[in-house]
């Protein structure tokens, strides 16, 4: 899947015998959003968010809980600046014909 985010570390993680400098985040799919309601769209917790990067970055949970504090919050401003660039759904029943 194609990266359309790269958030280079502060702070270098090790994780098992890998030193990760660098995350890389692909574009958020419909199939990243089931696990929010739609009121957690517009607000969501760091948990969720923290999780969703995990997602979009293809790396374990308990990788991303290995950041340093600057590095969590650049991370969590990606994720949510992928959440506020959602785009409103036609309320159309057409579908659309791009």
């Amino acid at each position: 899947m194609k990266i359309i985010k790269t958030v280079k570390l502060a702070e270098p993680v090790e994780y098992g015998d890998v030193a990760v400098t660098a995350l890389e985040f692909r574009k958020l799919r419909a199939k990243h959003l089931r696990r929010f309601s739609v009121a957690e769209l517009e607000n969501p917790s760091l948990d969720a968010l923290l999780d969703l990067a995990a997602n979009l970055s293809a790396q374990p949970p308990e990788l991303i809980d290995l950041l340093g504090g600057a590095d969590a919050l650049s991370v969590i401003n990606v994720v949510s600046d992928f959440l506020l660039n959602l785009a409103p759904a036609s309320t159309s029943n057409q579908p659309s014909q791009s």
